[in-house]
């Protein structure tokens, strides 16, 4: 049997019609429909002179068109898709892509040489799953957590635990401690027994004017750390101490007290803020003058996760330490995230 050339075309000219039109470029030119908006995100929206931020544009459907996107700062066009914020103020940025225009988002930018930095407490808490009074600093804990978001939460975990590591072993011997539970606020200062009764003395420690504050880029295992010094002179006196810890761990959590409804144990307990690595020296790595523009410093930090930690669940905690070891300031961040500094509007 013979087949029409007549036949043939039609369907061969149909075919590679649908084949042009299901196919299509790179950055936001495939098949899903019509582009009818674009929306603008930033790494960062409140800096410090000197501070980057970078940005990136999607469209409804979900697809990255940075590349064929126009960014504006303070309606002035940019080149690529990061810049840098040299003068103190407030910038409007943007983004257009042909006929669409994005939402704006505003950057706030502060002299680091005259800014105030909102202090963070910090709560070192010495416990274990075995532990059968440690119960009641992790209910101290939630019960901070509930009054302010201006604290920094590290569970050193000892003994015969699963989460015992050496730098936790290391830490707990460098800081002199004897018995458990024992929870430090700001590294030196015992808070005072019983912990849930005295939330007021991790709060006292909370203030707005500091003269030192912390970013941490944490958006891959090449993390950034940046410290403000309204007195750049003085930076060279301070250390930088970078801990990597872990979020939502299961463990039973053995009770002896009447917190959590008195359970013993306490099944499925959620372990946060688990020690997990100290990435630099337990008293830090000295500030440095090449690090140092202007009043910033910029650390880098290499983040090599132990075995068994989950990286969507870990946190980088950073903070300073003056000679005598007290801490400065502290900040922390969830992996994926680039917390800016937190100025005193």
């Amino acid at each position: 049997m013979k087949i029409k050339l007549s036949f043939i075309v039609p369907i061969f000219v149909a075919l590679f019609s649908t084949f042009i039109i299901s196919c299509g470029g790179d950055d936001g030119s495939g098949s899903g429909g019509d582009e009818t908006s674009i929306a603008l995100s930033s790494t960062a929206t409140n800096l410090a002179t000197g501070g980057s931020a970078t940005f990136q544009v999607s469209n409804n459907l979900s697809q990255i068109v940075t590349t064929s996107s126009t960014i504006y700062v303070n309606n002035v066009a940019i080149t690529g898709s990061s810049y840098t914020f040299t003068t103190a103020g407030s910038y409007t940025v943007y983004a257009k892509k042909g006929s669409l225009t994005s939402n704006s988002v505003v950057i706030t930018v502060s002299d680091a040489s005259t800014a105030n930095y909102i202090k963070k407490v910090m709560v070192e808490d010495y416990t274990g799953t075995w532990c059968q009074y440690c119960p009641r600093v992790s209910w101290a804990i939630k019960l901070l957590k509930d009054e302010t978001s201006n604290m920094v939460d590290v569970a050193v975990h000892q003994g015969s635990d699963p989460y015992t590591n050496a730098d936790g072993n290391a830490l707990s011997s460098a800081v002199g401690i004897t018995g458990y539970p024992t929870a430090k606020l700001n590294r030196k200062t015992d808070w005072t027994y019983p912990e849930p009764s005295n939330i007021s003395q991790a709060t006292g420690m909370i203030n707005s004017n500091s003269q030192i504050g912390l970013s941490i880029n944490y958006t891959s295992l090449n993390a950034t750390v940046k410290v403000g010094f309204r007195d750049a002179t003085m930076a060279t006196n301070y250390k930088v101490v970078v801990y990597l810890l872990e979020d939502g761990l299961v463990y039973n959590q053995t009770n002896s007290t009447s917190y959590y409804n008195g359970a013993n144990p306490i099944v499925n307990f959620v372990h946060n803020g688990v020690l997990r690595d100290i990435i630099t020296p337990i008293n830090g790595d000295a500030v440095t003058a090449a690090g140092l523009v202007g009043n910033v410093y910029s650390k880098s930090v290499a983040v090599s996760l132990p075995s068994g930690v989950t990286q969507a669940n870990t946190r980088l905690a950073a903070f300073v330490l003056d000679s005598n070891n007290n801490v400065m300031n502290v900040q922390d961040v969830k992996f994926g995230i680039d917390k800016g500094f937190d100025f005193v509007p």
